[in-house]
This record gives C-alpha cells, structure tokens and sequence, in this order.
C-alpha cells in the first residue's frame, strides 16, 4: 500500500497489518504492506533545501496567483509583456506546492517577465492592496522585490559564495537520511522490482549497492533481496501448488490403478508420460524459478521502448510462479502523486 508518510497513515499501517496477520493470501504476513510514496519524500527533501528561499518564493508564486486569477488581469499583463518587448513565447504559470517541478517551472517563466511584473505593479494600484489582505489571519507575502528575484534565480545564486549550496546541501541530506539514510526504512520489494527488469536483474542492482554502500553492506543487502525473492517464490509457489493439486485430483485418481495403467492407449500414452517425467527432471534441475531467472541471459539493457509488463506476459510458462510474483510487484505504485 503506497501512502504519503503523515504520522497518521504510519499508525494505520500498524493497525491495518495487525487485522489482516494471519489472512490467506496475505503475502509474508504482510511484511511490506508499507511503501512511502517517493515523489511525496523527494518533494520534502527538495522543499528542506529552499527553506531559506520560502518568503521568495511565495512573493512570486502571489505575483503570478494574482494575474492568472482573473482574464482582465492577464490581459492586462499581456500588454505590460508587450510594451517592455520581452520576446518570451510562453506566460506565467501557477505551481502545485507539493509538486517541486512545478515550482521550478513557475519560477524558471516568472524571471524572464520579471519587468512586466514590475511595470503592472506600477500601473495597477490594486496590485499592491491584493498583498495588503489577509490570507488565513496572516498578511499576504509580497510583491516580490529586487532581493526575492535575486533569490529565485537559481542559475545565478550556484555563481555565489559555496557556503551557499554546502548549508543547502546539508540540510537536504539530513531530511534523506530521515526516510533513506537507513535501509532499513527502504521497502525491499523496490529492490526486487529491479531484480524483475530482465534487462537489470541482481547484477546491476548489486553493481548500485557497491557504488552507495561499502562492501560489507552491499553484500548484505544484495543477499536480503535474493533471499527476499526466495520467501516470495515460496509464498506463491504454496498458492499454486494447492490449486494445482485440486485440478489434477481427479485425474490422478483415474489413472491411478494398475488396471487404469493397462488399459492405456500404448505409444501415445507412453509418449506423453516419457515428456511429463522429462519435463519434471528439467524442472528439478534449479531449485525454483528464480535461480533458472537470474541464471538465464539479460535482455538487451539499450533496447529502446522495453516493456517489462509485456516480457512478463510473454515469459510466463518459462516462469510460472516468479511470474505471478512479478505481476503483483511491478504494478506498485511508487507515488501518489497522479504523473
């Protein structure tokens, strides 16, 4: 279940993995029922690093509320565009606050109309008094200034002294380290779901962990997530088994007397019996599907438009329980947020 990380959905979690514990069909007792929602963490970390820049940008991000919340407004920011010949072909666009992107991209179009945004001040006197009102008992933050346009353009402010960007940086690790810093706080099934890419398998995800992580630890996590497709392998291979004994009960029971044995029709019966006993010899070769898996060739990692769902969908009798594993894993949802 991929949730944002509130306080509040960590306590549902835990209540919700203690009513299903011992549920049929739960997969590992519901040991990562719990995914944090990515996008929702990196937008915290990238929101950590321009705390300092905040009033800035709320100074613009009102400037811009304030001409797109009326066509007459934006009309008449159109012709302050105009009349200061700025050649930009877009506008101003409003962000989503929890989307760090959009605000890059709100603040990335604002400078390059930052002369219009101070011709309109000075030819639209409600301009100012829209930053006099209060806004939830609190005084509207804004126009922004010469020093909050300064602030916002971020290509000119890496020119600066880098004691800026260390103390950003800094700040920035420690919220990364609060949700990522311990692998422990990571849910495995991510590990897994690029075991399950055919064109990555164990050895690109274990060349990653050796470039993060020291050795000693890169070799333990490696191990945790093949021991992990292990415990997943033997979770559905339980389900599968069971419901194949229930379809072949009755015809094991038809031939299963020596009278039942002569009355076969010989060579084609024998035949198909000779192929059956084959084929569980090959099958008995590897332990499960995941060893015959990540033994087997990688698919081509530079092919353009790979879809793993489809060579999942393709592969199935060559893995017929990693396949349902893969199934279930690859279609997580990594965020909440709608892309």
């Amino acid at each position: 279940m991929t949730v944002d990380n509130a306080s509040s959905n960590d306590s549902m979690i835990t209540y919700l993995r203690r009513k299903i514990n011992g549920w049929k069909g739960v997969v590992l007792g519901g040991e990562f029922l719990h995914v944090r929602c990515c996008a929702h963490i990196v937008n915290l970390i990238v929101n950590e690093g321009l705390k300092d820049l905040h009033d800035s940008i709320a100074a613009v991000r009102n400037a811009v509320r304030y001409v797109r919340s009326s066509p007459a407004r934006l009309l008449k920011f159109k012709s302050c565009v105009e009349r200061e010949k700025i050649e930009y072909k877009g506008l101003v666009c409003l962000d989503v606050p929890s989307r760090w992107n959009s605000t890059y991209m709100m603040l990335d179009a604002a400078i390059k109309f930052q002369k219009a945004f101070e011709r309109y001040e000075e030819e639209d006197n409600k301009f100012v008094s829209y930053f006099r009102e209060d806004e939830g008992g609190k005084r509207k933050i804004g126009p922004p200034l010469d020093d909050d346009w300064k602030n916002v353009k971020l290509s000119e402010l890496s020119k600066q002294d880098d004691s800026i960007f260390s103390s950003i940086a800094v700040s920035m690790k420690k919220k990364y380290d609060k949700y990522w810093g311990s692998v422990e706080n990571i849910n495995c099934l991510l590990f897994v779901a690029v075991v399950l890419d055919p064109r990555y398998k164990m050895d690109y995800l274990t060349y990653c962990f050796s470039i993060v992580y020291a050795s000693s630890t890169s070799e333990t996590l490696a191990k945790n997530v093949k021991d992990t497709m292990y415990r997943l392998h033997e979770g559905y291979r339980g389900d599968k088994d069971e419901s194949v004994a229930n379809a072949s009960s009755g015809e094991a029971a038809t031939t299963s007397t020596p009278e039942a044995k002569m009355t076969l029709e010989g060579k084609g019966c024998l035949w198909s019996s000779f192929l059956r006993k084959m084929k569980e010899k090959n099958v008995n070769e590897y332990k499960n599907d995941v060893d015959r898996y990540l033994t087997d060739p990688m698919e081509d990692p530079t092919r353009s438009k790979f879809d793993v769902l489809e060579w999942w969908k393709n592969n199935a009798t060559n893995y017929k329980v990693l396949s349902l594993v893969a199934r279930d894993i690859l279609a997580i949802p990594v965020s909440t947020v709608a892309s």
